[in-house]
Order: C-alpha cells, then structure tokens, then sequence
C-alpha cells in the first residue's frame, strides 16, 4: 500500500523576524523540502503589537505577521486580522500582504469556496475601516 504524505506530515515554516527573542512565527504552511526556519528582516526590532498582529519596524519600514486559529472560522478569524492590519497601519501605505489560507479551494460553511469566504472578509474589514463608500 502506497500512501501519500499529507501537509500534516511536513513541519511547519516558521519565519524569524529580527534577531530579538519572540521574534519566531508560525507562518502554517508546510514545509516539503530544505530548512523549517526562514530568516527574515535581521536588522527588525519589535514595535509592539495590534490584536494577533506582532509588529516590527526595519528603517522606515513598518511590517508585521501573524498566525490566527479559525476557531471562530474563516471569515471572523480573517475580517478580524485584516481590522488589526488596517488600524495598525493607520496613516501608512500598505505596500504588500501575503496571506496563507489553509485548504483554500476547499468548500466551508454554507458551501462557499474559503478563498471566497476570506476574500468578503477582507472586503468587509476595509469597508468597515475606510466607509461604505471605499472602492
């Protein structure tokens, strides 16, 4: 019997943000091949946190990173995060956003696709932070 590994099978990456201790985050993809540990940003210093998101600043740069649990789902977990982002990033521009949503194609509550699900939870929290009018 030939049996295929699963994600649960590999470690997860975890990325290391400047050199500080607690610097160290899950980023919950897994790790298929090479090192488990990706060093980012040594020269970052912590700069507090927003909600679930631990902030640091490089230079001029602000940046952050967090893992949340869905255990309240998909869409509260991800309007939530995106709240923290856009409250911690007030005044700022937003250069770039990576996101990793677990089983992503995969169908969730009520059928709709999780990367649809994530999608209308992001929608709704910049809606809710810039007005019913943001575009």
């Amino acid at each position: 019997m030939n049996v295929s590994p699963t994600p649960t099978d590999y470690p997860p990456l975890r990325i290391m943000l400047g050199s500080e201790d607690g610097g160290l985050v899950d980023a919950g993809a897994p790790v298929l091949a090479g090192e488990t540990v990706e060093n980012l940003f040594a020269d970052a210093r912590s700069a507090g946190r927003a909600g679930a998101l631990s902030l640091y600043r490089a230079g001029e740069w602000l940046f952050g990173a967090a893992t949340v649990p869905l255990v309240e789902g998909l869409e509260n977990a991800s309007r939530h995060l995106y709240g923290n982002i856009l409250h911690a990033t007030h005044g700022l521009h937003l250069a770039r956003i990576w996101n990793y949503v677990p089983a992503i194609n995969e169908p969730g509550p009520g059928g709709l696709e999780n990367y649809r699900i994530f999608c209308r939870a992001r929608s709704l929290a910049f809606e809710h932070h810039h007005g019913s009018g943001f575009k």
